[in-house]
């Protein structure tokens, strides 16, 4: 067979460049022998899109890809813009989008017209977005990176964690409207507790990340909406206890794990009573277990990918 040949067009608009869930995911297919090239789209709005437009045609003109796959619906409009007809475009929808506005309208119009191929992360964007042949892929996560995890208490000494404290852990940036950072906040306000320790962790690397998993005494995720979110998967790898908002497939991925527990609402008192029997848990999770048995390690997900690049 002959190599897969994969152009990832994508923002770059992060701090760190590219984001992490899609280096992630390129680097995990290259593990499986996929050939994956980066283009990033850098600055904001229709400029930002126009200045790379040539630029990009260039690319896609030489650049003999098996397969364009962007990731966020613009990218892949501005993919099909920058090559029209093109039929090696798949996009994987990973923002937000509500019916009747005039995003949707674009992604319906496009799908139907330009994408071979549309990826959603989760059941929930499937029945939002309403494209019958949209295909239901979450990002996969590398369990290798999980299978002999280090010492915990050498973790936690490594980030100064004191013995004496519970260490809630809050993994975005607490600036973002939309990942409602109050709320978590407040929960924790509300036990009342000196001992307990809220940390914001984002500009980090993965390993970084990792490392606050295993020492956190629980993971708070309070987003007001969510696509499938990449730090309840690792969470659950690293056997962190959750605490997390019903948001995009997290009830799927939790499912029944002890010492996990979703908050139903967005209510104050509810998120501080699900924080305080998480705490109270005190325990390391089988979360990596369902991540496996329901098959959202790399691996798994690698194949349903290759196959969509392959049809």
């Amino acid at each position: 067979m002959n190599t897969i040949k994969v152009l990832f067009i994508c923002s770059g608009n992060k701090k760190q460049g590219i984001s992490p869930i899609v280096t992630n995911q390129g680097m995990s297919l290259q593990n499986s022998g996929i050939e994956v090239d980066y283009f990033p789209i850098k600055g904001k709005g229709i400029t930002g899109y126009l200045k790379h437009y040539l630029s990009l045609r260039k690319k896609i003109k030489t650049g003999n890809y098996t397969v364009l796959h962007a990731h966020y619906s613009f990218c892949g409009m501005f993919a099909s813009l920058s090559s029209p007809f093109n039929k090696k475009v798949i996009v994987s929808l990973m923002g937000s989008f509500y019916k009747g506005t005039l995003k949707y309208y674009l992604i319906h119009f496009f799908a139907r017209f330009f994408w071979k191929a549309v990826i959603v992360k989760s059941e929930k964007m499937f029945n939002q977005i309403n494209i019958k042949r949209a295909m239901v892929i979450p990002n996969g996560i590398s369990t290798g990176a999980y299978a002999n995890l280090p010492d915990r208490n050498s973790v936690r000494s490594e980030l100064l964690f004191s013995k004496e404290r519970k260490y809630i852990i809050f993994v975005s940036d607490p600036t973002r409207p939309e990942k409602n950072y109050d709320l978590c906040k407040k929960a924790v306000e509300l036990l009342n507790d000196d001992k307990v320790v809220l940390l914001s962790v984002y500009n980090k690397t993965p390993e970084v990340v990792i490392k606050h998993l295993i020492a956190a005494d629980v993971l708070m995720l309070t987003s007001f909406s969510e696509g499938s979110p990449n730090v309840i998967k690792e969470a659950m790898a690293a056997g962190c206890p959750i605490v997390t908002t019903n948001v995009g497939d997290v009830v799927y991925i939790i499912g029944n794990t002890s010492g996990c527990f979703v908050i139903n609402s967005f209510n104050e008192q509810e998120a501080t009573d699900c924080l305080k029997k998480a705490l109270d848990f005190n325990n390391r999770t089988n979360g990596l277990q369902r991540i496996l048995e329901i098959g959202l390690d790399a691996m798994s997900i690698n194949a349903k990918i290759i196959q969509l690049y392959l049809n």
